[in-house]
């Protein structure tokens, strides 16, 4: 046994903690870029694939604010039903592999949403 100085290991613990969440929100931010490009992509390639429904929409009446307004309301639809949904399946895929690997650490379980990232 000898003496073990646990104000340095603490303190070595939490600057390695620190670079292990500035690595996470770098990867969160390089993500989120790739998805907005993506988001971008899909939603040009969505308004040429319905230019016929567009002109049809507009030969029978509808005012291009109109034709505007409603695609906008199904891409943000569509868009936040796709990220509660994600949400939803990556929070239960985690809870329950965390809540696995608990039971073979026999560790206890806490949740906490990363909101921060």
């Amino acid at each position: 046994m000898g003496i073990q100085d646990t104000v340095q290991a603490l303190e070595i613990t939490m600057n390695t903690l620190n670079l292990l969440f500035l690595f996470f929100y770098v990867v969160a931010v390089i993500a989120i870029v790739l998805c907005f490009f993506i988001l971008w992509v899909s939603f040009d390639a969505n308004i040429r694939e319905h230019l016929w429904e567009f002109g049809v929409l507009r030969s029978v009446g509808m005012s291009a604010m109109q034709l505007i307004r409603s695609f906008i309301y199904e891409s943000l639809a569509m868009i936040i039903i796709a990220a509660t949904l994600g949400t939803a399946v990556g929070m239960t895929v985690a809870v329950t592999l965390t809540m696995e690997q608990n039971l073979f650490t026999e560790l206890p379980f806490h949740f906490s949403f990363p909101s921060a990232l």
